[in-house]
């Protein structure tokens, strides 16, 4: 029997999917990518499976009517392209609007379909009290769900009382296909950004919410810098963009923008411009106060940097303490310093963390791992 999978991707950050979608198609099976029209990863990766951009990004500023007529276009081409693929398992990876695709996958479900869930957030950051209400209804919905830590598997259970026998956890796999075509040594990097090429640089990438500690690593580099324990130290602060959920206070921003030691890039960055970044840097940073996976930590071991992570969510599972960086306490500023402290006193050091980083990478998080796992899934529902 040949798998058919509607894979179910709207929103940014398709990278994951991606990949994935493109190794289940290696493995024989047959995929059908649904996602936003502002899906791009195409332009720079060849896909294997064919893609559907059904869903629309806004206009800042468009009206609610505007809005709601798109919306309701891409559902009926939803609908058309389960009649016309007639999966045997949709897949979802995240939600344009649940509400309405809760409604759409029950009546799949009805139609003998199978629904499974990669929970890649317990529940979005910024979730209203009818989201979380939605995302339960989901979990109870889907057959089987994918996590990638055991903390997220937790959080799902006592949250939303889930059967743990349907929930199943496997590894978010590397980003090794991005840092092997993306990369700069980290002298040419630095000349490009216009950096000191011997400072000691650490990386703070992707947007800028409250829940991910930006305001205790600005404390931790402005006392690291006072205490002159660390000379030419900079900070790198890149990757979000801003949106609608930026978070930078105003005495911060001014801070930043006075401070030669940081380069602040608030746009958003390409593939290109990304690896830069990582290339330049000699450590990447995520003080986040919760979390549940992040795409930034599987970047970071990708192109090798060591890490210092808070004990937070599914970070203390992907990061070996001493060895590949740091673990801290969450909201801890002074854990923080000494951490920053600790790992900038040797360069062989950061040197060899890096290394385990990317041999963690490279075979703890092997797409082959994960795609397997991924199918035993699949055939579980098919009974195959």
């Amino acid at each position: 029997m040949n798998i058919r999978v509607l894979s179910f991707k709207p929103g940014a950050s398709n990278e994951y999917a991606f990949a994935l979608n493109n190794n289940l198609v290696e493995k024989g099976i047959d995929v059908l990518m649904v996602c936003d029209t502002g899906f791009d990863i195409d332009n720079d990766f060849k896909a294997h499976f064919p893609i559907k951009k059904i869903f629309f990004f806004h206009k800042r500023n468009e009206n609610i009517t505007s809005k709601g007529i798109k919306y309701f276009y891409s559902i009926l081409l939803l609908c058309f392209l389960l009649l016309k693929f007639r999966p045997h398992i949709i897949h979802i990876q995240w939600f344009k609007l649940i509400q309405i695709e809760y409604i759409i996958f029950k009546l799949t479900k009805m139609m003998g379909i199978k629904i499974v869930f990669t929970s890649h957030d317990v529940l979005p950051a910024d979730h209203t009290q009818n989201v979380a209400r939605f995302y339960g209804k989901i979990y109870r919905l889907s057959d089987f769900i994918i996590v990638h830590s055991d903390s997220t598997k937790s959080e799902i259970i006592d949250r939303f009382k889930i059967d743990s026998n349907k929930i199943i956890k496997i590894k978010h796999a590397n980003f090794e296909f991005i840092s092997e075509k993306y990369r700069y040594e980290k002298q040419q990097a630095r000349k490009l950004l216009g950096l000191d090429i011997n400072a000691k640089i650490m990386l703070f990438f992707g947007a800028i919410r409250d829940y991910k500690g930006f305001d205790i690593l600005l404390e931790a580099f402005k006392k690291v810098r006072d205490e002159g324990n660390i000379s030419n130290l900079k900070l790198i602060v890149a990757g979000g963009g801003r949106n609608k959920f930026y978070f930078v206070s105003r005495e911060d921003l001014l801070y930043i923008q006075k401070n030669n030691d940081i380069l602040y890039d608030d746009s958003f960055c390409d593939l290109d411009r990304m690896a830069q970044y990582f290339s330049a840097s000699d450590i990447s940073v995520m003080p986040y106060r919760k979390i549940s996976a992040s795409g930034i930590l599987i970047l970071s071991l990708a192109y090798g940097k060591p890490v210092i992570v808070s004990n937070v969510g599914g970070f203390p599972e992907y990061v070996i303490n001493n060895q590949m960086g740091y673990i801290i306490p969450s909201n801890d500023k002074d854990a923080l310093v000494i951490a920053i402290k600790k790992i900038f006193e040797s360069e062989n050091q950061i040197i060899v963390m890096g290394e385990r980083c990317k041999e963690y990478s490279k075979n703890d998080l092997s797409w082959n791992i994960c795609v397997e796992k991924t199918i035993d899934v699949y055939k579980k529902l098919l009974n195959e």
